[in-house]
């Protein structure tokens, strides 16, 4: 059996929730929203193009914007061990 993730969108036409699933990520068979899922899942699904509502017959498409936040910081001794 493949293992995967689920993610739950909302269907911009009649807004109705479509179960997506995607293999990028861990594949633990979670299940994300679009504002709790890992990045790597969001583009993914953003790759693959055309989504369709089963319900409506709507086709749409998942646009994300992932930003990269750079930080440093300082080292505790515990860090070490």
């Amino acid at each position: 059996m493949g293992m995967y993730d689920e993610i739950e969108v909302r269907c911009p036409a009649c807004g109705t929730i479509d179960v997506l699933q995607s293999k990028a990520g861990e594949c633990e068979l979670q299940r994300y929203t679009l504002k709790t899922a890992p990045p790597e899942i969001l583009l993914s699904l953003q790759r693959e193009g055309e989504q369709y509502c089963e319900t409506c017959k709507a086709h749409y498409r998942i646009a994300t914007e992932v930003k990269t936040v750079a930080y440093a910081y300082i080292r505790s001794p515990e860090e070490d061990d």
